[in-house]
């Protein structure tokens, strides 16, 4: 009797035994992380030496031309940015961390972009900017690594990258697009822009 109940519980556990599977990231977002890789080791390969022990703070890319808008590319670019500074052994301080913990019913929240609700006294040597160009066929990604000290551009770097290699960020403009429900007609299409920007 207990040699059926082995046998039986033997088999029960085989076929329950289960691998991993490892979700893979959308492959504009694999490929956006390895621009990220790109730019961070083309900054660390090119710069002045910093000094011992940089604290680092990562800004929001912004548009080239304006200075004060962004885009979904680039408030991911400055996630990706963030985690492969940390994962070369820099000190990444993340401006985005309230002074308080909120507690709601969609969960519990740490993180805002709220200018008022950040921490005030976030202390670092080097600021990483970024700016972002489109360009008729991708986007041209700048990066610099400012010390505070001087403001002198210690380290810097930047990307080309196809819209074709980024299809969740870019697209190739059409000669007519829909704003706010109204309905704008481009001089020429073939353009690249943002998606989800406005």
């Amino acid at each position: 009797m207990y040699k059926k109940w082995f046998c039986l519980m033997a088999l029960l556990c085989s076929s329950c035994q289960s691998t991993a599977v490892v979700a893979e990231p959308p492959p504009e977002k694999a490929k956006l992380f390895l621009v990220a890789q790109q730019l961070t080791a083309d900054l660390t390969r090119f710069s002045v030496a910093y000094k011992e022990e940089p604290s680092i703070l990562v800004t929001t890319p912004v548009d080239a031309a304006k200075l004060a808008s962004t885009n979904p590319l680039a408030i991911q670019l400055q996630q990706d940015l963030m985690t492969t500074l940390q994962q070369l052994g820099y000190h990444v301080k993340d401006m985005n961390v309230s002074d308080t913990l909120r507690a709601a019913e969609e969960g519990t929240f740490i993180l805002t972009r709220d200018w008022q609700k950040i921490a005030a006294d976030v202390s670092v040597s080097h600021v990483l900017v970024s700016s972002m160009d489109l360009t008729k066929n991708g986007v041209e990604i700048n990066a610099r690594m400012i010390d505070l000290s001087d403001n002198r551009v210690a380290s810097a770097a930047n990307i080309f990258v196809p819209a074709v290699d980024l299809p969740g960020y870019l697209t190739e403009s059409t000669k007519s697009v829909s704003r706010n429900g109204v309905l704008y007609r481009q001089s020429e299409s073939g353009k690249v822009q943002f998606i989800g920007a406005e």
